[in-house]
Parts: C-alpha cells; sequence; structure tokens
C-alpha cells in the first residue's frame, strides 16, 4: 500500500500559525495518511500540554483537523538531516512526502533526500512535493544558508551525535540565533 505523508518540520515560534493553517488546507484537500511533526518535539508537546490558543501547537491544529492520534508520528529530528534519516526508516518506495514548509527549506530537504537515498538509508520512488508556507526574508535567510550548507557538504548523512561539527555547521548555527530559528 502506497501512503502518503505530511511532514511538518516545527521550529520557530512565527511559523508555526502559517504551519498549522498549511498543514489544514492539505489534509483537507487530499488524503493524508500520516502525519510527520518533527523539530523542537519537547516544545511542541508542551504548547500542547499548555494549550494556549494564541499559540496553538501544530498538533492541536491536526488533531481539530480530523486526523487521529494513531496516524501522527513524532520524530524527535533535531535538524534537518535527522528529520531525513529518521523518515528513510518509516517510508517506503512508491510513498508520498509532503513537506510543509517554505520553498528553500523544502530545496534543502529535497537535496538531504538525494544524499540519503546516494547513501542506501531511503528508499527510492518516493515522491517528495512541497506544501509551501510564505517565504519572507527570515526564511529565505535561513533556507538559503541550510541548502547551501546541504550542497557543499560531501559527506554521508549522519545523526548529530555522531557528526563532526565544520565551518559551515557553526555558521549556520550562528545565523540562527541571529535570526531566532
Amino acid at each position: 500500500d502506497k501512503l502518503e505523508y505530511l511532514v511538518i518540520p516545527v521550529g520557530l515560534e512565527k511559523w508555526q500559525n502559517s504551519k498549522a493553517k498549511s498543514a489544514r488546507k492539505k489534509i483537507e484537500a487530499s488524503h493524508v495518511d500520516r502525519v510527520v511533526i518533527t523539530g523542537d518535539i519537547d516544545g511542541e508537546k508542551r504548547r500542547y500540554k499548555e494549550h494556549d490558543e494564541n499559540k496553538p501547537s501544530v498538533y492541536a491544529a491536526i488533531r481539530n483537523a480530523g486526523i487521529k492520534p494513531g496516524q501522527v508520528r513524532l520524530l524527535r529530528g533535531i535538524d534537518s538531516e535527522e528529520d531525513i534519516l529518521y523518515l528513510g526508516q518509516i517510508v517506503h518506495s512508491g510513498d508520498t512526502i509532503y513537506f510543509d514548509t517554505f520553498p528553500l527549506h523544502f530545496q534543502e530537504y529535497k537535496t538531504l533526500v538525494k544524499k540519503v537515498q546516494r547513501d542506501g538509508k531511503f528508499p527510492e520512488n518516493v515522491a517528495i512535493r512541497n506544501a509551501r508556507i510564505p517565504q519572507g526574508r527570515t526564511e529565505t535567510a535561513y533556507g538559503l544558508l541550510g541548502w547551501m550548507e546541504e550542497v557543499f557538504k560531501r559527506r554521508p548523512l549522519m545523526y548529530k551525535k555522531d557528526r563532526p561539527s565544520d565551518f559551515l555547521d557553526k555558521t549556520k548555527s550562528l545565523v540562527k540565533k541571529i535570526i531566532g530559528a
């Protein structure tokens, strides 16, 4: 059976409302079998438990859209590289993955999928699509930096705890702090 996944990377709080709206539209517009939430999972769980109506969690928005808890997976990817490594363990050839993110971040995900497929840790013939959210200046800076990092790095993908820190990694961390990502 081919499945459709909607992957929602959480992170910067200002993206939460647009991600929740985008996810709800995608869920209502098509058949989504599984929703995968990744990123700041502990923060996402905390927001859901606090049930702050001014800062709705993505999980709450998904549940409100009629997705059952058994259809939702929470992945503990620390960054996009880990997201893809974890996804490679659950998706199968023929599946479709929609990434609920802005265009440049989606380009980073596409680059990562190609790398992890090269390393044999992600199935071939998985359709990758973008369920896009708006991309402003902050998203452009963040997305361009992340995508370029993946274009220039040639090493195999690894979990954060196993990978050496290099100049690009340190630069990206600094820029993330500056822009609040």
